[in-house]
């Protein structure tokens, strides 16, 4: 999809919220784009959409936002992903109960994990890209 989109587009595309497609926008989880559209809208292109459905799985497995922040960070190895998916699990245990399923599919992503590397060889993230990939673009949009 080479269509520049706008964020209202651009969030039905993902299957997310327009509420949350603006927040991680304004949380720099989105990178802005570098150009408008004709009326002033952003230009915004597939790779967004991308990284908002990204966003989307790794919300579902169990990461917060600020996890996902750390997760985008340039200089995270696998090691650092690992460690944080663990920290998570144990805060998920903490606030939901020792049972809590959002914990256990951490646990399940942390446990594919090399923990060695650099981040673009970690398969605990290469898990959460086939994820959102294999779910695509909500039948509607």
């Amino acid at each position: 999809m080479n269509t520049a989109m706008s964020l209202p587009e651009l969030a039905r595309a993902a299957g997310v919220r327009l509420s949350d497609a603006r927040r991680y926008l304004k949380l720099g989880l989105i990178q802005p784009p570098t150009r408008f559209r004709a009326r002033g809208e952003l230009a915004l292109q597939a790779k967004h959409i991308d990284r908002l459905r990204f966003i989307r799985e790794a919300l579902d497995a169990g990461f917060s936002i600020e996890n996902i922040a750390t997760l985008f960070e340039a200089h995270a190895t696998c090691e650092d992903i690992y460690a944080l998916a663990t920290r998570r699990v144990a805060e998920l245990r903490d606030e939901l109960g020792p049972q809590a399923l959002s914990a256990a599919v951490l646990e399940q992503l942390a446990n594919k994990c090399d923990r060695t590397g650099p981040k673009t060889d970690c398969a605990l993230l290469a898990v959460l890209n086939i994820s959102h990939k294999a779910r695509g673009a909500p039948k509607d949009a």
